[in-house]
C-alpha cells in the first residue's frame, strides 16, 4: 500500500514537472515570437523611411536643377536680346526707296518724298536687276531703286541696291461717277458728276468691264453717254482703269 502511494506521488510529481516545464515553454516562446515578429516590421518601416527620404531629397534637388537650368535658359535670353537691341540700335538696317536722278563711279543721287540723297558706294554695294547681278554703268536715270544697308553715326552705307524700271510710288486710287464722253480699245474718257473736267483713264490688261448687276462684259458693250462707276489708279503722269462698272442696264441685257 505504502509502495502504491510512493508510485502515485512520483508519478503526480512527473506530471507537475511536465507541465511546469511546458508552460515554461510557452512562457519562453511567446517573447521570442513577438520580438522576431516586430523587428523586421520596423526595419521595413526605416528601410521604407529612408528610401522615402532620399526619394524627397532627390526630387527636390532634381527640381532645383531643373529650375536653375530654366533660369540660366532666361537669362540667356534676355542677354541675347539685349545685346540684338543694343547692335539695331548701334547698326540699324534700314532701306531707301527713291528715283534716280544722278549717277557716277562713286555715288548715286536719289529722289523720293523726303527730298534729294546722296549715297556713297565706297563699299561696293551688290547691284540686282530682278535675280540677275549687274554693273552700276546698267542703272539709268529715272530708274527706281531699293537700297538696303546699315545706317551708323548719321552715315549710311548701302550693302545691297535693287534695281526697278518702273516706279515703287505708291498708287494713287480714283474712285469716281460719271458719263461716258468716249471710248476706244486704249482708253475711256469720263466727264464727272462733281463737275470736274473730263478724266482720261488708259484701258490695261488689268481693266475690268462690268455690267449693273457686277457680271463681267466686253468692253464692247459700252458706248457714249452710259452712266458708269469707275476705279482706278494714277502715278501722276497718267491714269489707269481698273473697273468700269455700268450703272444703268446695257444694250444687250
Amino acid at each position: 500500500m505504502i509502495k502504491l502511494n510512493c508510485k502515485n506521488m512520483q508519478r503526480k510529481s512527473r506530471q507537475s514537472l511536465i507541465v511546469l516545464f511546458l508552460l515554461g515553454l510557452i512562457f519562453l516562446s511567446t517573447p521570442i515570437n513577438s520580438i522576431q515578429a516586430q523587428t523586421p516590421t520596423s526595419q521595413n518601416s526605416n528601410q521604407q523611411k529612408n528610401q522615402d527620404s532620399v526619394e524627397s531629397t532627390s526630387s527636390s534637388t532634381t527640381s532645383e536643377s531643373i529650375q536653375d537650368i530654366k533660369k540660366i535658359i532666361k537669362e540667356n535670353i534676355e542677354n541675347s536680346k539685349v545685346k540684338g537691341a543694343i547692335d539695331n540700335l548701334i547698326n540699324r538696317k534700314i532701306a531707301i526707296i527713291g528715283e534716280v536722278s544722278r549717277i557716277t563711279d562713286e555715288t548715286i543721287t536719289i529722289k523720293n518724298r523726303l527730298g534729294t540723297r546722296i549715297l556713297a558706294l565706297d563699299e561696293n554695294p551688290k547691284i540686282l536687276k530682278g535675280n540677275e547681278e549687274i554693273d552700276i554703268n546698267n542703272i539709268e536715270v529715272e530708274n527706281w531703286i531699293m537700297v538696303l544697308g546699315r545706317l551708323k553715326d548719321d552715315n549710311f552705307s548701302p550693302s545691297i541696291i535693287k534695281v526697278f524700271s518702273s516706279t515703287l510710288r505708291p498708287k494713287n486710287q480714283e474712285i469716281m461717277i460719271g458719263i461716258i464722253t468716249s471710248v476706244s480699245k486704249t482708253e475711256v474718257a469720263i466727264l464727272p458728276r462733281s463737275g470736274d473736267s473730263e478724266k482720261i483713264f488708259l484701258i490695261s490688261k488689268e481693266s475690268k468691264f462690268q455690267d449693273s448687276n457686277g457680271e463681267s462684259v466686253l468692253l464692247g458693250n459700252f458706248t457714249k453717254d452710259i452712266n458708269v462707276l469707275v476705279t482706278g489708279y494714277n502715278n501722276e503722269k497718267d491714269s489707269t482703269l481698273l473697273t468700269l462698272r455700268s450703272l444703268a442696264p446695257l444694250s444687250d441685257e
